[in-house]
């Protein structure tokens, strides 16, 4: 089950980059809707980023053929969204959503198994948060700090460009020209110009698996009917894996995941199981242009289960802990291998036992789908 569930969350990501990558070389440009924040906050206007010329950017008006030039000088910072993504997001996350109950709990398969009916009515609401989750995603637009300064607009042209409707071919470098008191028209602004590389996608969405080492108390003899459930080494997985890149080095990371482990009763039948979601702030440091360190402090809500072969004997339910950290390694302009560690933490209450405190240590090696 686990192989097949891989498989298919594997299929959808690869699906979805492949109609994407369509993006790469298209015909025609795929527009962005965009914000020109004045120098003070004084005013914002709306368009879609057309081109960027020496010392300004063009914006095009929606629905009509109107152009205005915004110098760099007017500038204070500039913000960027695909067209639709909320739309796009909601879809997305909505569709996850409604599939996610079937794919963590498929059921025995057996005469009277009502799991399918109880995941048709579970998967409304998690379809609903899922949409909820996406189109909040897809809302969050990228900023570009202009300031004003000939040096931010130097240094981000590639960036602009990538943007842009309308794309310089080649690098977008520009001409420094020589103008009195503009503090930034300096040799080392012209470097920093031509040292400029193009955009580069800095979000990902991937699948990560690797072992898991429980400890705490499903690491003691657990005894249960005079059978030892004590748990044995087991397997981690992010079925979802996604780091959003917000500004700088700054973003958000999410995680649907999936924990494993044998019971050391001997019983093939008999397995721990924890599930849950994960969210919270990412940190991004680029040690070199290809290789990224990530920090990842998640929290979320796990469910525990003690299963066997006819049902589930022990249910529980708790926040949960997983401070981690990863690498990736950009190998293509779409695609990333990723590599994580983490510790991961969480205080069950279980009916009619108690509470039990969840730890593990796990490792996670993965691949991701790099977009925005």
């Amino acid at each position: 089950m686990k192989m097949i569930l891989n498989l298919m969350i594997l299929l959808l990501v690869v699906s979805y980059s492949s109609v994407t990558a369509q993006e790469i070389v298209p015909k025609r440009a795929k527009p962005y809707d965009t914000w020109i924040i004045s120098k003070g906050g004084a005013q914002t206007l709306k368009g879609t980023l057309y081109d960027v010329q020496d010392s300004s950017i063009r914006i095009a008006y929606p629905y009509s053929n109107n152009f205005e030039s915004f110098s760099y000088k007017n500038i204070d910072r500039v913000k960027v969204r695909r067209k639709n993504s909320v739309l796009k997001g909601a879809l997305i996350g909505g569709g996850i959503g409604v599939i996610m109950p079937f794919l963590a709990n498929p059921g025995s398969g057996k005469d009277y198994d009502f799991t399918p009916m109880i995941n048709a009515l579970i998967s409304i609401p998690v379809g609903l948060i899922g949409a909820g989750i996406g189109a909040g995603i897809g809302s969050l637009k990228i900023t570009i700090p202009i300031s004003g300064n000939r040096n931010n607009f130097e240094g981000y042209k590639s960036k602009l460009n990538y943007f842009a409707v309308n794309k310089n071919v080649g690098p977008v470098t520009g001409n420094l020209p020589t103008v009195q008191n503009d503090q930034t028209a300096t040799t080392s602004s012209a470097k920093r110009s031509n040292s400029t590389v193009s955009y580069e996608h800095e979000s990902y969405i991937g699948i990560v698996n690797g072992p898991s080492f429980p400890i705490g108390d499903l690491n003691r003899d657990v005894m249960v009917n005079n059978r030892n459930l004590k748990a044995k080494i087991g397997y981690s997985s992010n079925i979802i894996n996604v780091g959003y890149r917000l500004k700088g080095k700054l973003g958000i990371s999410f995680a649907f995941f999936q924990n494993q482990y044998d019971a050391q009763s001997g019983d093939p039948d008999e397995w721990w199981s924890i599930n849950g979601i994960l969210a919270g702030p990412m940190y991004s440091y680029p040690l070199s242009r290809r290789f990224i360190f990530d920090l990842k402090p998640r929290i979320g809500y796990a469910d525990l289960g003690l299963n066997t072969d006819v049902d589930t004997q022990f249910n529980g339910s708790g926040l949960a802990l997983n401070p981690c950290v990863g690498f990736r390694y950009n190998f293509h302009r779409r695609w990333c291998a990723i590599t994580e560690a983490g510790y991961f933490y969480s205080g069950q209450k279980i009916e009619n036992t108690g509470s039990k405190t969840i730890q593990s240590f796990n490792l996670g090696f993965g691949i991701g789908y790099r977009y925005k």
